[in-house]
């Protein structure tokens, strides 16, 4: 830390106590949320005997569906069951998803990772991302030439509201779509993801979702959690340097929030 060494008070690894919560936000396209009920299964029994899946739902504010459990089976009957349809939640609801990660991570020695599963397009929102302001009488407005820049207003506050969260958040995107905005969109939720320590995935078939659910789930049992000591009080800058003895890639976030 800071060119120094520091003690690692506290390391937990692929071994230890995992939570990872779910998080429905599935509205549209059915042959692509039947593939990930199909691929479900398999790919949660793959996850160890010291792994807790939750369930959360993300239309009309965020809501807990099934509390963290070890029965698979349970999480699965859960997602089959879900109504599939209304509008997109991801953008309003990841802060909330993320803070719950959090208070996980504060009141018990285990890791935490959110995961959304999610088919929302940048027009299915209740909030208009889609429709700048433009003002009329100002030909340099760059509404004009930026019609994308609600949606980049809205990930630099959700960045900035993420940047203290302590827990990664992974998002599988169902469905890869075209166009100006809705590439935007994507490029908005993978920054935003990234920044977390996390990762996006964006499926162009629904052949690609059960090996996508299946890698990111890998990604997410493999990630370790360290508690460092720094020698002093940081100041507004802080350098962190991980190593690792063996051959394994270590990597981690390039930003972390301190307190």
């Amino acid at each position: 830390v800071n060119d120094r060494r520091a003690p690692v008070r506290g390391a937990l690894g692929p071994n230890d106590n995992l939570v990872v919560l779910l998080v429905s936000d599935l509205t549209g396209d059915l042959a692509r949320v039947e593939a990930l009920r199909a691929a479900l299964p398999e790919a949660l029994g793959k996850l160890g005997p010291r792994h807790f899946v939750g369930l959360l739902g993300a239309q009309d504010g965020l809501s807990v569906l099934a509390d963290p459990t070890p029965d698979r089976a349970a999480i699965v009957e859960k997602v089959g069951n879900l109504a599939v349809g209304g509008k997109a939640g991801l953008l309003e609801t990841i802060e909330g998803a993320a803070e719950i990660a959090d208070g996980l991570l504060r009141k018990a020695a285990v890791r935490a990772a959110v995961l959304y599963l999610t088919d929302s397009s940048i027009a299915n929102y209740r909030e208009d991302y889609t429709n700048p302001v433009i003002n009329q009488s100002d030909r340099t407005d760059l509404s004009r030439r930026f019609p994308d820049r609600l949606i980049q207003d809205r990930v630099r506050q959700l960045e900035a509201a993420l940047d203290s969260r302590l827990a990664p958040v992974f998002i599988l995107h169902l469905e890869d779509r075209p166009g100006p905005l809705e590439e935007a969109y994507q490029n908005g939720l993978k920054k935003l993801a990234e920044a977390t320590g996390g990762g996006a995935v964006y499926c162009r078939t629904p052949a690609e979702i059960g090996p996508a659910l299946e890698e990111m789930l890998l990604k997410i049992c493999s990630g370790y959690m360290l508690a460092l000591e720094a020698a002093a009080r940081p100041g507004r800058s802080l350098r962190i340097r991980v190593a690792a003895d063996g051959a394994e890639r270590v990597t981690h976030r390039a930003r972390l929030a301190v307190k």
